[in-house]
């Protein structure tokens, strides 16, 4: 009983923390200016995440302190290929057959007179540490103290994708929060998927700049 009730705890406190990181993620349609709120709510989701993972270092610790053999950080920069080639042709598609605009990255931060050094760690460095740290670290195994492994990995892969609040971007969101949850739960290491988030959010900026 105490087990189930330790577990049910933890389950609590994951959704209380996803709850926080969906109320600062509505911040983006309140602040009009994108790099700002791209700046504060990153900020604040960094604290957020920051306190959960100390308030509940008993979930988030195997992870962290486990670094995992070399053969998944190889894996997980080849996923990022994998991941990035989906994203780039369900993105293709909306644009092209069905019109939907296609979102910029990089202006808001040029605009507001950044270079790429920003870029990077705006949409590359804070989402891998922070959305990895909240999602496979805190939530992911939180939820597998309840349920199957691969039934905790799609339901972290379901809010991972609400999350972002991106229609048109559900099918490839899902897609990626499973591979992520999947690396995490085979590798025994957050830094794996950490590792595939920044690989692939940073060949995203690259084919933005490229084009």
């Amino acid at each position: 009983m105490a087990s189930t009730s330790h577990a049910l705890s933890h389950v609590k406190s994951a959704v209380g923390l996803y709850f926080a990181l969906l109320l600062s993620f509505g911040l983006f349609f309140i602040i009009d200016d994108l790099f700002e709120a791209e700046c504060i709510v990153g900020v604040i989701d960094a604290v957020l995440v920051g306190i959960w993972c100390i308030a509940c270092y008993r979930v988030a610790g195997p992870c962290l302190t486990k670094v995992g053999e070399a053969k998944w950080y190889g894996i997980a920069a080849g996923l990022s290929v994998g991941t990035f080639a989906f994203g780039w042709a369900l993105i293709t598609v909306l644009t092209s057959v069905f019109e939907v605009e296609d979102v910029s990255y990089l202006e808001p931060i040029f605009k507001a007179g950044y270079g790429w050094p920003m870029a990077i760690l705006l949409i590359c460095i804070q989402p891998a540490i922070v959305e990895e740290l909240a999602f496979r670290g805190l939530i992911l195994p939180s939820l597998a103290e309840t349920m199957s492994v691969n039934a905790a990995i799609v339901c972290s892969a379901c809010l991972f994708m609400i999350l972002h609040l991106s229609i048109p971007s559900m099918p490839f969101l899902l897609l990626l929060g499973a591979v992520l949850g999947y690396l995490r739960v085979k590798s025994g290491s957050i830094y794996p998927p950490i590792l595939l988030h920044f690989c692939h959010n940073l060949l995203v900026l690259l084919a933005e700049g490229l084009a």
